[in-house]
């Protein structure tokens, strides 16, 4: 629907995703073309494709995006190498002097033990490349250091400085203190087209895999109740980010923890924010799926800046099981939450008698 009028998508699979999920390769034939890319030549099995754009809504396929379009000249090739590695993110944020969190390489426990020497505590132990809180672990002490030395297997990722917790700015409870920004980036310009307020983090320590903590998001808000002067501060700090991994012809998905005095960057996502488009439709805001389609195609897309109040607020709420493990035993039904008042779409349930 986004590409009416606008281009023709064709669909580029990796060869092991495909083979992975057989069921989303036939659905995608019957609405697209489909080629399979093999594991290795991509640059000479894309050239013949006449593709104009190339672009991926899917974290785990920016690196091939930016494969595929840097071997065909197309646009949205940052001038910076692995510009989604949060380590590198973290080290090109320092370069140019606008944070002054610490980071380390984590690749053993040598590495961990050193990294919690030099970044100190409390910190974050997490992926170079993960979304969604996939990974995360929280060394808040000591205590954490000894666990993860005796529990972890695995050791992959980064140790950087925990960003010190507070509230949301406008003191409203239900509100975290971390938003998001949506921002349009063309060759010469950005536009910062919508602000996410977040509601609270849902974290059960050493839940995870191989010790790691899991960190469930649990819903997003817009328009942001962010004050003027905040939100001034946010935007900002969101250009310089882009700026210091030279991001054009792309949207961006930006994380920021913010006070009533500061703002510091989390990370930066080379793509849409998972959902999030759907909650600007209904309030008229713009549509980041054709944004993210026009820039690929190296041309501006008309967007304004996030939506006001004027037309409500839209909510998508994940609601964290208080058990993890184990049969679901809610009766709680898709029509139940759809009767609830304001709810109009109901995307996932865990259906009664499921063991997960």
């Amino acid at each position: 629907m986004a590409a009416n009028g606008l281009c023709q998508p064709t669909v580029i699979l990796r060869q092991s995703v495909a083979e992975a999920y057989p069921n989303l390769v036939e659905i995608a034939r019957t609405l697209f073309p489909v080629h399979i890319l093999p594991a290795e030549g991509i640059a000479d099995a894309v050239a013949g494709l006449g593709l104009q754009g190339v672009t991926t809504f899917h974290d785990a396929e920016l690196e091939l995006a930016e494969e595929v379009a840097e071997a065909l000249g197309l646009p949205g090739v940052s001038g910076l190498a692995q510009p989604w590695d949060k380590l590198n993110q973290r080290q090109a944020f320092a370069r140019v002097g606008f944070s002054a969190l610490q980071a380390a390489a984590v690749d053993s426990v040598a590495s961990f033990l050193e990294a919690v020497r030099v970044v100190g505590l409390p910190a974050v132990l997490k992926p170079r490349r993960a979304a969604g809180g996939r990974g995360v672990t929280f060394i808040r002490n000591q205590d954490d250091v000894s666990f993860q030395q005796r529990r972890r297997a695995a050791w992959a990722g980064l140790l950087e400085t925990l960003i010190p917790s507070s509230v949301h700015p406008r003191g409203i409870p239900w509100l975290a203190d971390y938003v998001s920004v949506e921002t349009v980036s063309a060759a010469n310009m950005r536009s910062h087209v919508a602000i996410f307020d977040k509601t609270p983090i849902n974290v059960a320590p050493r839940a995870g895999t191989d010790g790691s903590d899991i960190v469930a998001e649990t819903g997003d808000v817009t328009p942001s109740r962010l004050p003027p002067d905040v939100r001034g501060l946010a935007l900002e700090r969101t250009s310089a980010a882009l700026d210091a991994l030279d991001v054009r012809w792309r949207v961006t998905h930006t994380e920021l923890r913010v006070t009533q005095s500061e703002v510091e960057i989390i990370e930066v996502n080379g793509r849409v924010g998972g959902y999030l488009a759907r909650l600007l439709r209904p309030l008229g805001g713009p549509d980041l799926v054709r944004a993210a389609l026009t820039v690929a195609l190296g041309r501006v897309p008309n967007c304004e800046g996030p939506v006001d109040d004027r037309r409500g607020y839209m909510f998508g709420l994940y609601m964290p099981f208080p058990r993890r493990e184990g049969m679901v035993a809610s009766r709680v039904t898709r029509a139940d939450l759809r009767a609830l008042p304001g709810v109009v779409g109901v995307d996932e349930m865990a259906s009664p008698g499921l063991d997960i």
